[in-house]
């Protein structure tokens, strides 16, 4: 008798194991295909990020001389969402700067120039100044550096630009000293006397946004990956 019932209890158990069985397969198979579109969205945004330096004089030049993986500026920054074009206004192709750490090769470097635009640059730990008086912040304040010796040359290169979420009123541009600019998000550039529309590069238009969302998307991977071996295996 005892064994006819416990007979009669695992037969009932049948159904929720059953189940428990579909549901998971169920979340493998949505695990599966949500980590097929991030794989398949990284590949594209990787592919495109690979193009913006592709030129093919500079790079053999860069092979010569041993720079063909020194990372570019704008993959060693993080900018803020939705502060991208303003940045890429205003840094434009210096975007694409090498860092050069010995003046030795800097040296070189300048012996045998490429044929083809390049900005190099020499980061310093100092600390570089900022304009004060004005309320708005300063554009580098939307942007971090993955290396603190950059931070001087943002600081530099940055320096007389301000963020403002909105079109200043004349009055405030009315405000600005000379060489100083506002900078919306959309990038357009507003000085005491004029006003400059920026219209993207298609080189560089979206060369941060991309890193950004690849960076962002390589993490939702790692994580689809410990969700997906953390479901049950039917199989087993």
């Amino acid at each position: 008798a005892r064994l006819m019932d416990s007979a009669c209890v695992l037969e009932a158990t049948v159904p929720s194991l059953e189940a428990a069985h579909e549901a998971a397969r169920l979340d493998r198979e949505s695990l599966e295909r949500d980590r097929h579109q991030l794989d398949g969205r990284l590949s594209a945004l990787k592919a495109i990020q690979d193009r913006v330096d592709r030129n093919e004089s500079l790079d053999d030049w860069l092979s010569r001389n041993g720079l063909a993986d020194v990372p570019r500026l704008w993959q060693r920054l993080r900018v803020h969402a939705d502060w991208e074009a303003a940045v890429e206004s205003v840094l434009r192709e210096r975007l694409h700067a090498i860092a050069i750490t010995t003046p030795t090769k800097l040296g070189e470097l300048l012996a045998s120039p490429p044929s083809g635009r390049l900005s190099l640059i020499t980061p310093s730990t100092t600390d570089g100044s900022r304009a004060s008086g004005i309320q708005h912040r300063s554009l580098a304040s939307v942007i971090s550096a993955i290396d603190p010796a950059l931070e001087s040359l943002l600081a530099d290169w940055c320096h007389g630009y301000y963020i403002v979420d909105r079109a200043p009123t004349q009055a405030e541009c009315g405000r600005l000293a000379p060489g100083m600019a506002l900078v919306d998000q959309n990038g357009h550039q507003y000085r005491r006397y004029s006003i400059s529309f920026h219209a993207p590069d298609n080189a560089d238009s979206g060369i941060l946004a991309r890193q950004r969302e690849i960076e962002g998307l390589d993490r939702e991977l790692i994580e689809l990956d410990y969700a997906y071996r953390t479901v049950p295996d039917d199989s087993a």
